[in-house]
């Protein structure tokens, strides 16, 4: 097959399942253009440990023209702004119009920051290595400063929200100076599992930590968080974590109903269009899944597989969901969830490293000797951290400390 044969592949979005897709196609079949409006691929399930040093900058992220110029494929750091589907072309953000067969929206979801007034302007979310770091360089200036109280409110007890939280009381445990107030709209954290929440609060005994279940943020201030019952939380520094909405790219362009995710086939593709491919978080499955990377990832290996069935004139296959189980960490311990069961324990967090180790890698395997020289030294890092772990665990008994909570 000629180059000139090769079908015209346009993919919205550089993370786990836009970044899967490309890494599984051809360029002697398919022209490749992944756009993406940020240069760097970041591993973001692990970002929160950049607030207590235990990763660094450089270990969580790629440089997402590497990847596609190793790929053969090509790069467009944009974003797409509309999508003219009876035309088969997007209008990028920086004013190009491309053509494409096949349209990957791999554009995940965005977040409700701008939702609530000043929440945009006064709070921080961890959303991205920058803003990882400037939480961490922020909760240090602010534990530094001689002050009568240092508030926080941390806006979220989602899987964001408290491995933050972990992260803060794993750095500052020791000589805990802050006041920290956690407000969530549900009524417990992780309320789908018996007395998780009372686990979670157990592990914060003797910190001033204050709790304010059930409860909506109505307004953020440069100093003040006001809920929804009129009560206003003094706030040092405001976090957001408190949770996602759907990309409007999708409904823009017919896909998706406004405010929803994009519903698609069990073989991922969109239920309006057969050429446009939709995965990972933007996507709605027949079935509700788990917003999770692993979903992501193998989303985006199966929509180029598909692509590869479509060339060979095979019906495209159904993405079959692996019962696999997602992992939280939570400072010093961690928990893997099941649909039936979680479990707690130290150990948890091991696995979740070897999640990282054994992934992150997968998209920029290294080739030169330098990048043989930085996986080296990160895993080295990682089997020293985990090495303390199991050290400060075995002291303070911890490790011998499994916990179990049925769903229900």
């Amino acid at each position: 097959m000629g180059m000139q044969s090769r079908r015209n592949i346009i993919i919205a979005g550089g993370n786990f399942a836009g970044l899967m897709a490309a890494r599984s196609l051809s360029p002697r079949h398919y022209q490749v253009t992944l756009l993406d409006p940020a240069k760097d691929f970041e591993w973001y399930p692990n970002i929160h440990e950049l607030v207590s040093r235990q990763k660094k900058p450089a270990q969580l992220r790629h440089s997402r023209q590497h990847i596609l110029d190793r790929l053969g494929h090509s790069f467009a750091m944009t974003a797409v702004s509309s999508i003219e589907r009876a035309a088969k072309r997007i209008l990028t953000a920086d004013g190009r119009s491309l053509p494409y067969d096949d349209l990957i929206l791999a554009i995940g979801n965005t977040g409700n920051i701008d939702r609530i007034p000043g929440a945009r302007e006064h709070a921080l979310p961890c959303d991205n290595i920058a803003n990882a770091e400037r939480i961490g360089q922020q909760l240090q200036r602010l534990d530094a400063l001689a002050l009568p109280a240092r508030n926080i409110v941390l806006v979220g007890a989602n899987f964001v929200g408290l491995e933050l939280l972990g992260e803060i009381i794993r750095r500052y445990r020791r000589q805990w100076r802050f006041t920290l107030h956690v407000v969530d709209a549900l009524p417990a954290m992780m309320p789908g599992y018996r007395d998780l929440d009372g686990w979670f609060r157990e592990l914060c005994a003797g910190l001033d930590i204050q709790w304010h279940p059930g409860r909506k943020v109505m307004s953020v201030a440069r100093d003040a968080v006001t809920l929804d019952n009129g009560v206003e939380l003094e706030s040092r520094l405001t976090l957001w974590c408190a949770g996602d909405v759907p990309h409007p790219l999708p409904a823009s362009a017919g896909l998706a109903d406004p405010g929803r995710y994009a519903p698609v086939r069990p073989t991922l593709q969109s239920v309006h269009d057969d050429h446009v491919w939709i995965a990972g978080d933007a996507s709605r499955f027949p079935i509700p899944l788990d917003k999770q990377a692993f979903h992501a990832m193998a989303m985006g290996s199966l929509i180029a597989s598909n692509l590869r069935r479509r060339r060979q004139a095979r019906p495209p296959a159904e993405y079959r969901p692996l019962p696999i189980p997602r992992l939280l960490s939570f400072g010093d311990t961690g928990l893997m969830l099941f649909k039936s069961h979680a479990l707690a324990h130290p150990g948890f967090l091991a696995a979740k490293e070897g999640v990282y180790q054994g992934n992150f890698s997968r998209f920029n395997l290294p080739r030169e000797s330098r990048e043989w020289r930085e996986l080296g030294e990160n895993v080295l890092d990682s089997a020293l951290n985990m090495t303390r772990l199991a050290k400060r665990s075995w002291e303070e008994r911890t490790w011998l400390d499994a916990r179990r909570f049925e769903a229900f």
